[in-house]
């Protein structure tokens, strides 16, 4: 049984994605977006001792689809053990851990500055600008990267246009400032890609829009635990934590990349 983190995980995924359950994991395939890293990935229920193993059972669980050239595994039962740990950075993957935060009710310590103004992204020109503000303030940098968020606000968009959820943003005027968006299901809520400008960063905003999010949603569904999502022991959990989020646990992943980089 996989906890809040996972699970609303794969309620994200499942509208767009075959999730096939195994003996010791479960593997999510996103159709048409193979270089989509957590979208095509094994969800174990233990962690990794041996690469080897670990990267043949991801090999043979894709092996019909040769365009997932990267491997990724996931899980929220324990941390990699440290020989495990160095193991699997040695053949290039990446560790990463992940907070998962709950609440009944997010609130912002603080009001948005005067001026700016939060609602539910409609116009086409916001969605343009919401995928060029999550393009502007990504992490990443690999070959297609603009074309991959384009993608993946595709598949936000189709989950609004079912009912799932919404998509938030926070106007400086007419300016996009900050956006997130926020999907739920079966009395549980979960934020996704929460970003700010660089230039309006620990000013209230985010955690303004975070509770303006909750309340809208609060209204149209009956939410019960809002989920979200920050890198361990970083800004981001801070003010989540400020915000009226409490750990709940952690997932674990490790992923490599195509040996080719991109």
């Amino acid at each position: 049984m996989y906890k809040k983190g996972l699970h609303t995980d794969f309620m994200l995924l499942r509208p767009f994605s075959d999730i096939a359950e195994h003996d010791d994991y479960m593997r999510v395939v996103s159709h048409g977006f193979p270089n989509y890293y957590f979208g095509n990935m094994l969800v174990l229920r233990h962690p990794p001792q041996d690469p080897d193993p670990a990267i043949s059972l991801f090999q043979d669980a894709f092996r019909d689809h040769p365009d997932v050239e990267h491997v990724t595994l996931c899980w929220d039962s324990a941390p990699l053990s440290q020989g495990a740990q160095q193991a699997f950075e040695r053949l290039g993957f990446d560790y990463d851990l992940d907070t998962v935060l709950t609440s009944s009710r997010p609130t912002s310590p603080g009001d948005a500055p005067h001026g700016i103004t939060s609602r539910m992204i409609v116009a086409e020109q916001e969605w343009d600008q919401v995928i060029a503000l999550q393009y502007q303030t990504g992490k990443d940098d690999f070959v297609n990267y603009r074309s991959f968020i384009r993608q993946k606000f595709d598949t936000h968009r189709q989950r609004v246009a079912l009912g799932l959820g919404h998509w938030y943003g926070a106007f400086d005027v007419d300016e996009l400032v900050s956006d997130m968006g926020l999907f739920a299901e079966n009395g549980v809520a979960r934020y996704q890609s929460v970003e700010t400008h660089a230039q309006y960063r620990e000013r209230g905003i985010a955690s303004s829009l975070i509770q303006f999010a909750a309340q809208d949603m609060a209204q149209r569904h009956n939410i019960e635990t809002f989920v979200i999502v920050a890198e361990a022991a970083s800004n981001a959990q801070r003010l989540y934590q400020k915000c009226g989020f409490v750990p709940s646990h952690d997932i674990f992943s490790l992923f490599r990349g195509p040996k080719n980089g991109t």
